[in-house]
């Protein structure tokens, strides 16, 4: 499985939920923002078909905001097998799913210069 971050860095994929009107909406806003800004920022896990952004197979995009005092991780995985850098089994992904992970810290944390390594399930907040 490939991971990344939504954007090309912690700070580009920073979700804004203040509209949310609950924790499930502020999830899902965040689930679904993860492939818009991979296709955004151009950051290789995402493409673009027939006007839809979709997130690439095999590829967990990782963004993170803040709600109700506490801070989220999301990573919005696409566990689909398909050949890398293709579109064929790419998903839109317009709500948190039962596939996805989701990390709260409590409080507010600010992530816009932690690092994230790829493959290891590991995020460094410096």
């Amino acid at each position: 499985m490939t991971e990344a971050w939504a954007g090309t860095s912690a700070s580009t994929s920073f979700v804004n939920t203040a509209s949310a009107t609950s924790l499930a909406s502020a999830l899902d806003m965040a689930a679904s923002q993860a492939v818009i800004l991979a296709t955004q920022t151009n950051n290789g896990h995402a493409g673009v078909a027939n006007g839809s952004p979709l997130e690439l197979a095999h590829t967990g995009l990782v963004d993170w905001f803040q709600y109700n005092g506490n801070t989220y991780i999301v990573e919005d995985i696409n566990n689909a097998n398909a050949a890398g850098g293709t579109l064929v089994n790419a998903a839109t992904h317009s709500t948190l799913q039962s596939t996805d992970a989701v990390v709260e810290l409590v409080g507010l944390v600010n992530l816009n210069t932690a690092t994230f390594t790829g493959g290891t399930h590991l995020l460094h907040v410096v």
